[in-house]
C-alpha cells in the first residue's frame, strides 16, 4: 500500500487540475443549456416589444379592468350589493321571499382584528352604508368608552 501511495503521489498533483478544468467545463455546458432555454422567451418578448399597439391594448384594457374593479368595490361596501337590494325587493314584492331566513357570513380573521383596532370600521366593512344608525351608535359607545362599543360591533359582526 506504501508503494503505491508513493508512485501515484506525483500523478495526483498533476492530474488533479484536470479534473478542476473538466468540472468546470461541465458547469460551463450547464449554464450554456440554461441560457439557450431562455432562447425562445427572449424571442417571445422582443416580438411582444416590438409591437407597442399590443401592449397599449394590453395596458389599457388592465387599466380598464383595474378601475371597474375599484368602483364595484367603493359602490359594494358604501352601498352594498345592488344586486342583492334588488333580489330582495323583488322577492319582497312577490311575497315569495317572506318565509325564508337570514343566513349569517362568517367574519374572517382580517374583520375580527379590524373589529378589535376600530369596531365603527367593521360595522362599516360588513354593512356599508345601509348600516348607518348601527355606525353612528357604535361610534358613540366606542367614543365613550372602547369595551362597550366593541362588544356592540361583535354583536352585529360575530
Amino acid at each position: 500500500m506504501g508503494f503505491i501511495n508513493l508512485v501515484l503521489s506525483p500523478l495526483e498533483a498533476l492530474f488533479s487540475p484536470i479534473i478542476g478544468i473538466i468540472k468546470t467545463v461541465a458547469v460551463l455546458l450547464t449554464l450554456l443549456l440554461e441560457v439557450l432555454k431562455l432562447i425562445p422567451k427572449i424571442f417571445e418578448s422582443i416580438s411582444m416589444l416590438s409591437d407597442p399597439g399590443k401592449i397599449i391594448k394590453d395596458a389599457v384594457y388592465g387599466l380598464k379592468t383595474g378601475l371597474v374593479l375599484i368602483y364595484d368595490s367603493i359602490l359594494d361596501l358604501t352601498m352594498g350589493s345592488f344586486a342583492d337590494n334588488f333580489k330582495h325587493n323583488l322577492e319582497t314584492n312577490n311575497g315569495e321571499g317572506e318565509g325564508e331566513k337570514e343566513s349569517c357570513v362568517k367574519p374572517t380573521f382580517l374583520e375580527v382584528i379590524i373589529l378589535i383596532l376600530c369596531p365603527p370600521l367593521a360595522i362599516f366593512i360588513r354593512k356599508g352604508m345601509k348600516g348607518f344608525l348601527t355606525i353612528l351608535v357604535t361610534t358613540i359607545l366606542t367614543c365613550f368608552y372602547y369595551f362597550p362599543g366593541v362588544l356592540f360591533a361583535s354583536l352585529h359582526i360575530l
